[in-house]
């Protein structure tokens, strides 16, 4: 038979208050400490800048109405640039050359840095 007057008990098998505060204030600290580790370890790798997208006018959409066209198109501007000579910036005085030619330079002097 139990007492009715004696005083209340708990579970011994309760978790201590004491270890779950540490563990909650642990998990704290390591999400503190965890960004600021990494700000200065990589510090230096957030860019300065930031830098914005260019505007686009959306006013109306640019449709593409013949696309078979458009491909002939650019292939046929590729197929120029490739059998003729110009400049590929004239700032850095660069310039292409048909690809028949540099292929035949290619055979003729070979890679630099490769052996033959």
């Amino acid at each position: 038979m139990t007492d009715l007057h004696s005083a209340p008990s708990f579970e011994n098998s309760d978790v201590d208050v004491r270890l779950l505060a540490a563990l909650a204030c642990g998990l704290v600290g390591f999400l503190i400490a965890t960004p600021a580790a990494l700000w200065l370890i990589y510090g230096g790798a957030v860019p300065s800048q930031v830098f914005q997208a260019p505007s686009i006018d959306a006013s109306a959409p640019h449709l593409q109405v013949d696309p078979a066209q458009d491909l002939a198109t650019f292939r046929a501007s590729e197929n120029v640039r490739l059998s003729t000579y110009g400049w590929a910036d004239p700032g850095r005085r660069t310039v292409h050359i048909p690809i028949e030619r540099a292929q035949g330079i290619l055979v003729e002097r070979g890679l630099p840095g490769w052996s033959r």
